[in-house]
Formats: C-alpha cells, structure tokens, sequence
C-alpha cells in the first residue's frame, strides 16, 4: 500500500513540475510596460510575432523618411498619463535639421489586442520627420513637408491602458495551489494503484 502511495506522489509531483514549467514558460514571455525602462527599435530589425505576423521594428512615414531613415531610436519610459498609459521619450541620431513628429510605440497584446501585458519583443515604433527650424531656414521655397501618419498594423494595440488582468505571478502561485491541494486530497485517500 505504501508503494502505491509513494508512486501516485511522484506522479503528481511530475504533474505539478510540468505545470509550473508551463506557466513559467508563459509568463517569461509577457511583459508588463510600465516595468520596462526602454525600448530600442534598430531599422531592418523584426518584431517577434505569436497572434500577428511580425513587422519591422521601425516605420517611418512621410517623405522625409527616404532621404532620412534612421538607424537606431531608443525610447525611454518616462510614466504613465493619467490614463495608465506610458508614455515614451525617444530619441536617435539624427541631423540638427530634422525633428520628430508623431511617434507611436505599439506591442501585440498577449492573450488579445486589449491585454496590458505583451508579448516580449514585440514593440515596434512608428514615426514621422518634420523639418526643425533650422531645417526650414536652409530649405526655404521649397513647400514645408507634413506627414500624416496612418497605422500600418490595425491588428496591434495602440495604447497601454490598465485594464482588468492578473499578473503573472499570482497565476502561477493560484495554479500551484490547486495543484498542490490536489496531491493533499490523492494522498489522504490513499487510493490503490491501478
């Protein structure tokens, strides 16, 4: 009898390592924005990908955007608005007679497109260039350049409210509960082996 005991606890201990294993595994995956500090976009680079397809991490629209592509932008997070959402400073390289525009930093929700935690390394960062002053000084005559930035990825969240979620860790420790509650109940019935 104490052998079967002993063989039904090691089933159920495998069965709860391979369920931590699982959600562990979930979890590593989703980030939570607000505990990000940045975010660096690099030009030709990939988003990765789980309920969309990928896109490139940097999108520049306009006209401006072809004589002036960027490199690298990195975007810091600097808080959140009185909506819960981050907000982002980004900055690049650039030549003193370009400035920003419109900047939208988006990331695939995990479970959906409302979902606060998202896939990890799966930001991208649209953006427009305007002329600074300096820019428009030595372009004089020539038409001002406007850009008018449209989402490319209508399949991507575009902001980072609070919404109702669990955080990962509570999922964890709740599944492992049960699973623990469930190897107490197996043990006092102590039920025969197959």
């Amino acid at each position: 009898m104490s052998k079967c005991i002993g063989h039904q606890a090691l089933r159920l201990s495998i069965s709860l390592w391979f369920s931590v294993q699982i959600v562990a595994s979930a979890t590593s995956e989703q980030i939570d924005l607000r505990d990000v500090g940045a975010l660096t976009f690099r030009r030709g680079a990939m988003t990765k990908g789980r309920r969309s397809s990928p896109i490139q991490q940097l999108v520049c629209q306009g006209p401006a955007c072809t004589a002036h592509a960027l490199d690298v932008v990195q975007c810091r997070n600097v808080g959140s608005d009185d909506l819960g959402e981050v907000q982002w400073k980004c900055e690049a390289d650039m030549d003193s007679s370009l400035r920003f525009g419109e900047m939208q930093v988006s990331c695939e929700g995990y479970r959906d497109r409302h979902d606060t935690m998202k896939l990890r390394g799966s930001c991208g960062l649209t953006y427009s260039l305007h002329y600074s002053e300096k820019g428009e000084a030595r372009n004089r005559g020539s038409r001002r350049e406007t850009v008018h930035p449209h989402d490319p990825n209508p399949g991507r969240a575009r902001d980072h409210r609070r919404a109702s979620g669990g955080s990962p860790i509570a999922s964890t420790l709740l599944i492992g509960g049960m699973v623990m509650l469930l190897v107490v109940v197996c043990l006092r019935e102590q039920v025969p082996c197959p």
